[in-house]
């Protein structure tokens, strides 16, 4: 009787130990890791980081200022359009209007116009550099796309 409860025993803790080791390599298989240290800190906009991280002189950051200013602008009126076309894509629903590939194709050019722009201002902020802040901005750029990023990626599964 004793080897039997021996026996048992043994087998439980095995069977837990296989339920702790399969439970601990699927929580690493779908992504349950601490997400990624943010870039900026926790209260620096991503202006002043990018002044900060090129050691922008006030003549830069005047150029800079102008840049975001006229940025800006231009982003905005493109949200503006693309919220419109979102606005009639989604009235299309409940007029039944089938002709909805002529909207979502024009979103689409709207949204590729928003991320050349994105990537002009980008051009732009390098073109007021010095040949000494290349290496810098070069550095920085590999992080633009978490600086601007308001979502995190998605989760892979």
């Amino acid at each position: 009787m004793k080897k039997d409860s021996i026996l048992i025993v043994c087998i439980i803790a095995l069977l837990l130990l296989n339920l702790g080791t399969l439970g601990f390599l699927f929580s690493e298989s779908t992504g349950h890791k601490p997400p990624p240290k943010p870039i900026l800190p926790e209260m620096q906009k991503p202006g002043e980081l990018i002044i900060e991280r090129l050691n922008f002189d006030k003549t830069q950051q005047k150029l800079y200022q102008e840049l975001i200013q006229e940025h800006h602008k231009a982003i905005r009126l493109l949200e503006n359009k693309r919220f419109n076309l979102k606005e009639n894509l989604y009235h299309s629903l409940k007029n039944e209007d089938h002709s909805i590939d002529t909207i979502v194709e024009q979103l689409g050019n709207l949204q590729k116009e928003i991320e050349l722009r994105h990537y002009n201002h980008f051009t732009e902020i390098k073109a007021i550099c010095k040949p000494e802040q290349m290496n810098a901005f070069d550095s920085l750029a590999e992080d633009f796309a978490n600086i601007f990023n308001s979502k995190p990626p998605p989760r892979r599964h």
